[in-house]
């Protein structure tokens, strides 16, 4: 069996809100990391491989262009968790991101409804077998 990979980068250029979200994420025994902005997510993710990426923030500046697309390019077994308010596009035109692949969620949510989102992204991505852990021939795992 494959270790889940449990670790969420939260993307929210709101401090408040970043806290607010990170607290509620790590305190349900999610490895979280939290950035303010997609080029602190994109160098991030240059470095690290999250199971999910909780992406709250609004895709309005030029360089929003391809966001997701970018996301893809460089961890493509990471889930996309949208939390979008009322007003904002609920996608972003990304040429290269299957917008089946990115789960919205509306704002105002439920703690439980993104706590219930979550484990279900994370249960969909599993570690590759190189970073599962191994159990020795002869051995129950």
């Amino acid at each position: 069996m494959m270790e889940e990979k449990r670790e969420v980068l939260i993307l929210d250029e709101e401090s408040e809100s970043l806290l607010d979200l990170f607290e509620l994420v790590s305190s349900e025994g999610f490895d979280t990391t939290g950035v303010s902005t997609e080029r602190e997510a994109l160098s991030w993710m240059a470095r690290n491989q999250p199971g999910v990426l909780l992406d709250h923030h609004r895709p309005s500046s030029r360089e929003s262009t391809g966001f997701l697309e970018r996301v893809r390019a460089l961890s493509p077994r990471t889930r996309i968790i949208r939390l979008a308010g009322s007003g904002e596009p609920e996608t972003t035109p990304n040429p290269g991101v299957d917008p089946e692949e990115v789960g919205l969620i509306h704002l105002p949510y439920k703690d439980s409804e993104l706590l219930m989102a979550l484990d279900r992204a994370v249960e969909g991505v599993r570690a590759p077998e190189s970073e599962a852990p191994r159990v020795p021939p002869g051995r129950p795992g």
